[in-house]
């Protein structure tokens, strides 16, 4: 994580993805790890689901728990939290494991 996210309560953002896979039973089939610096720092706090490669910025804690709820339990993204830079009109992420 790096300390722009810090900053604006990266640390409470993965505590609330934790609690949230408990809460909702996703723990035996998600993982959530702690990264270093996405390079997406304007935008942070930051997550990445994989394999799809969603990633999502501007979070907190109530975001994270509905990411957990809708997209990790759900199978569907949460458009309005995406990152608007790579998933804009023009995706400008070269994702390595599509």
């Amino acid at each position: 994580m790096g300390p722009n996210c810090v900053h604006r309560g990266g640390d409470k953002v993965l505590a609330a993805f934790r609690r949230a896979l408990q809460t909702h039973r996703l723990e035996e089939e998600v993982r959530v790890t702690a990264s270093g610096c996405l390079s997406q720092c304007d935008y942070g706090p930051n997550a990445v689901v994989y394999p799809d490669a969603t990633w999502y910025s501007g979070l907190d804690a109530t975001k994270a728990e509905r990411i957990a709820r809708e997209h990790l339990g759900g199978g569907r993204a949460v458009e309005e939290y995406l990152n608007p830079v790579l998933h804009g009109d023009e995706l400008t992420f070269d994702d390595p494991f599509k």
